[in-house]
């Protein structure tokens, strides 16, 4: 969910659910907030290009 830094699917798959069973965090709204907040920051990423594109 990082644009500089590649990180495989399985990794990243391991490291969330551990951060999930380490904190017993609901793990059906974490996974959704999760992956709302990496929308929700790519998007940000892509109103900025779009600003500077009109500057």
């Amino acid at each position: 969910q990082d644009a500089r830094r590649d990180v495989s699917p399985a990794t990243a798959d391991a490291m969330l659910a551990h951060y999930i069973a380490a904190t017993g965090a609901d793990a059906e709204g974490f996974t959704t907030a999760f992956h709302w907040l990496g929308a929700q920051r790519n998007l940000r990423i892509l109103g900025v290009f779009a600003r500077l594109s009109l500057r």
